[in-house]
């Protein structure tokens, strides 16, 4: 029974490193993705700093780097393929914390999971997620003026 017990508390140990080992490997790739992305932003004409890099997993990976502009004003960049996409002064699009509380108004909730910046087909989005009702929902919204654009969901157990 000894046996039983110390095989089995090897096996949960085993476990644990690899998993460990997965988390540290997934962390450090996204970390590169972040100053890959820094780097390919700061080399656009006018960019003189990045401030924060967001990440969208939508049909395809897109990134998104807020950035103050030689003339200071901030603008987020997408950045897809290796290349700047699109860009978007912030005074033209709802701040994440709208966005965040349109949602809540329409859902009425208390708390967003997360919220990523994205674009889709030329539409700058914001993909909000949240639980209600023993559900997991994916609603996304129209960065600029918060208009829907797609919703999805989940069972949760």
């Amino acid at each position: 029974m000894k046996r039983f017990i110390w095989f089995g508390l090897g096996i949960i140990f085993l476990l644990l490193i690899a998993g460990s080992t997965l988390y540290v490997f997934a962390r450090a790739s996204l970390a590169e993705d972040v100053k890959r992305v820094e780097t390919i932003v700061l080399q656009e004409e006018d960019v003189q700093s990045v401030m924060d890099v967001d990440y969208y997993h939508g049909k395809e990976v897109v990134y998104s780097a807020i950035v103050q502009t030689d003339q200071n004003e901030l603008e987020r960049l997408f950045v897809r393929d290796e290349q700047v996409v699109t860009r978007i002064s912030l005074e033209e699009t709802l701040t994440e914390e709208e966005a965040m509380s349109l949602v809540r108004g329409r859902f009425q909730i208390d708390d967003i999971k997360s919220i990523h910046a994205g674009i889709e087909n030329g539409t700058p989005l914001y993909q909000l997620t949240f639980e209600k009702d023993n559900r997991l929902h994916f609603y996304y919204l129209d960065m600029r003026d918060g208009t829907f654009i797609k919703r999805y969901s989940m069972m949760m157990d």
